[in-house]
This record gives C-alpha cells, sequence and structure tokens, in this order.
C-alpha cells in the first residue's frame, strides 16, 4: 500500500501543471491605425510577446507618405512604438480573450515640403484582444497621446499569428 501511496501522490500534485495552458509566446501581425496624426489607411507591423497570461510587450512600427495638393505638399514619416499591456487572458473552449490596459512610448518622425519634426511621448490607452487555439489572433486598441498641435488619438486593428 506504502508503494502505491508516493507516486499516487506526486501524480496528483503534478496534475494540474501537466494540464495548464501555457499563454506564453510569440506574436506577429499587420494591421491598420486610424488616427488623428497620421495620415489616413496607415499599414502598422507589430511583433509582440506573452510573458504569461497577464503581462504582454508590443514593438510596432509604420512609415507612410501622403501628397497633397497636386504633389506640392508632400509628407514623409516613420513612428515607432514600445508598449507592455498589462490585463488578464480569459481561457474558453478554443479560443482566449485578453482585454487589456497599455502603456508604452512613441516616436513619430515626420517631414514634409515645409519643414521637418521629430517627437518622443509617452502613449497610454487599452484594447481587447483575441486568439484562437490555432495561433491567429485579432487585436482591437485605442490608444492616446499629449500632442501639442494634433489630435494624440488612435485606434489600430491588427490580424496575426501567435506561434
Amino acid at each position: 500500500m506504502k508503494l502505491y501511496t508516493y507516486p499516487l501522490s506526486a501524480l496528483l500534485l503534478a496534475s494540474p501543471s501537466l494540464f495548464a495552458k501555457d499563454f506564453s509566446g510569440h506574436r506577429v501581425g499587420i494591421g491598420m491605425v486610424d488616427s488623428g496624426y497620421l495620415p489616413k489607411n496607415v499599414v502598422l507591423v507589430e511583433y509582440g510577446y506573452e510573458f504569461n497570461r497577464i503581462i504582454g510587450v508590443n514593438i510596432s512600427g509604420s512609415s507612410y507618405e501622403e501628397d497633397y495638393y497636386q504633389d506640392w505638399l508632400k509628407y514623409d514619416g516613420t513612428y515607432a512604438r514600445i508598449s507592455s499591456d498589462i490585463g488578464y487572458t480569459f481561457d474558453f473552449n478554443g479560443w482566449d480573450l485578453k482585454p487589456y490596459a497599455l502603456i508604452g512610448m512613441i516616436h513619430l518622425s515626420e517631414s514634409n515640403t515645409l519643414s521637418n519634426s521629430s517627437t518622443t511621448e509617452m502613449q497610454y490607452g487599452g484594447g481587447i484582444r483575441a486568439t484562437l487555439d490555432f495561433g491567429g489572433y485579432v487585436d482591437l486598441a485605442f490608444k492616446a497621446m499629449d500632442l501639442q498641435d494634433r489630435d494624440g488619438n488612435e485606434s489600430s486593428l491588427t490580424i496575426g499569428y501567435k506561434f
């Protein structure tokens, strides 16, 4: 009897960790950004890593070019962002849902026919990410920052794959 007690106890204690879902992993995505400080329909590329079901990190960026007044005024620019999302991933049957808050930094660099500008600002917001069990995800996020001369609000929709 004593011979079976130890292996059975070890199996019972190890069972939750053996069947627990691993929420960590890399993810890459592509999406669209709508904002008051970028031209319309800007494509963004995103990389992220989920450390666990609560904390993740995101790096994203984009470049854009816009012509106004029959090519008289041209805008060229890039932006890069690093942020952290903090939320809780709810595990449903076949998919996960993570509502989150985010905080990070964004660097904007823009040049046009008349001037050049560059700024680094704090960015904050929130979003929700749905991930299917096969790895595909959809992320809807709303972000804000304080810009002196333009609207600093942004919304983005990203579709990608989590490894």
